[in-house]
């Protein structure tokens, strides 16, 4: 997403919200003058972002109409079911972006809905279960389980449209590797930072970070000998450990990959195996129909 794209998006969001109820009018005005500021224009977007705060409760429904029109923006109907919806997977969203708790997020749509919309539903029981200190979970094990659920709302279709389509065995590997990449540097950006998979799976074995959580913009859930990684545009990368020196997976991991895709791709493992073999970057695991990417040096003991 580009500087100028961040604030329309940011707008779309406050708007979604707005309609949901689950956000002020005030908060409409702040993203329409942050969109104003980045180089969005239009006399609508001008007059939203003019708005005194004190009147925006007043006056926003008036001048909606003509801003959405003006910056291709769904124009939300209060109480309507779609409209309540989308402000449900915009405030999934702010749970995935990490700007908002897995707890307040539930309290949220309990205040809002009740038990009347169904598409909230798997957080109505979850919501209790925070309330519950006697409860078979933990918050950790809750937390787990509502990022679970939002990641599942939020995938961002606007990303997900960006991912160019795979149309060969090798393209998939290629975008598997690309993404994984991407992810490996996150690890090493966290705080603490993981210089490698089996850093951060100790991180999350000795507690230092949950075992579900959020890293670089994606859920993460720490299995057995690795972890699976699911993007904002609901895309999945599934690794398991090569000890400190890099990463493993086989055909059956690029598979899924593929089938969660915006556009699915479908290769057998036979193709998706010769397409891994032929490129330098990997080299044969220990265990037949596996394949080995070497990473920066990890400890396996972060300090």
């Amino acid at each position: 997403m580009t500087a100028t794209d961040q604030p329309w998006w940011n707008l779309h969001e406050a708007v979604a919200l707005w309609g949901a109820r689950l956000a002020p009018a005030a908060a409409v005005v702040d993203a329409a003058v942050e969109a104003l500021a980045a180089g969005r224009d239009g006399p609508a977007l001008g007059e939203l972002a003019a708005l005194e705060r004190g009147e925006a409760d007043d006056r926003l429904p008036e001048l909606l109409d003509a801003a959405c029109a003006e910056l291709g923006l769904p124009r939300p109907v209060r109480d309507d079911r779609a409209t309540e919806e989308a402000g449900v997977r915009a405030l999934a969203r702010r749970v995935m972006s990490g700007q908002l708790a897995p707890r307040r997020f539930t309290a949220l749509l309990h205040e809002a809905f009740g038990h009347r919309l169904e598409l909230v539903e798997p957080f109505d029981g979850l919501h209790d279960d925070y309330q519950n200190e006697f409860g078979e979970l933990t918050v950790a094990q809750l937390d787990a389980e509502v990022l679970e659920e939002a990641w599942r709302l939020g995938a961002d279709p606007a990303l997900a449209a960006r991912r160019r389509p795979v149309t060969t065995a090798r393209g998939l590997v290629l975008g598997y590797l690309a993404d994984l990449d991407r992810i490996l540097t996150d690890l090493g950006r966290h705080r603490p930072p993981a210089a490698s998979l089996v850093d951060w799976l100790y991180l999350a074995r000795s507690r230092r970070i949950p075992q579900t959580g959020v890293v670089g913009g994606r859920l993460y859930q720490v299995h057995g000998a690795g972890c699976r990684f699911t993007g904002p545009d609901g895309v999945e990368v599934d690794v398991d450990t090569a000890g400190p020196d890099g990463v493993t997976f086989d055909a059956w991991r690029l598979q899924c990959h593929g089938a969660g895709l915006p556009e699915p791709f479908a290769a057998s493992q036979d193709e998706l195996r010769a397409a891994a073999s032929a490129l330098p970057q990997l080299a044969e695991g220990a265990w037949p129909g596996r394949f080995v990417l070497a990473t920066t040096g990890g400890t396996g003991r972060v300090g």
